[in-house]
């Protein structure tokens, strides 16, 4: 799941070049570094390469995604663990 991340991360941050995006661990910020657009964009990336690696679609966005406090786009750790219980 990792991969698929930094892959999004990656594809988005063509756009933003931010420096914090070069390097991808899971202690990555995402959330605070991102507008909502660029937020939007990174759940779009994250279905299309989810949808490609596991050959189904699944639904990154949900009623928590632009709060501030229960975003699962806090980090990429966050992120992670929130990816794979979709998934499983």
């Amino acid at each position: 799941m990792l991969k698929i991340i930094q892959k999004s991360l990656i594809e988005i941050n063509k756009d933003l070049e931010l420096e914090e995006f070069y390097t991808i661990s899971s202690f990555t910020p995402i959330y605070e570094l991102i507008d909502s657009i660029s937020l939007l964009d990174l759940i779009l990336e994250l279905e299309a390469n989810i949808k490609l690696a596991y050959n189904r679609y699944i639904q990154v966005a949900d009623e928590f995604s632009m709060d501030d406090e229960k975003t699962p786009f806090k980090t990429v750790g966050t992120l992670e663990v929130f990816l794979k219980e979709l998934i499983s």
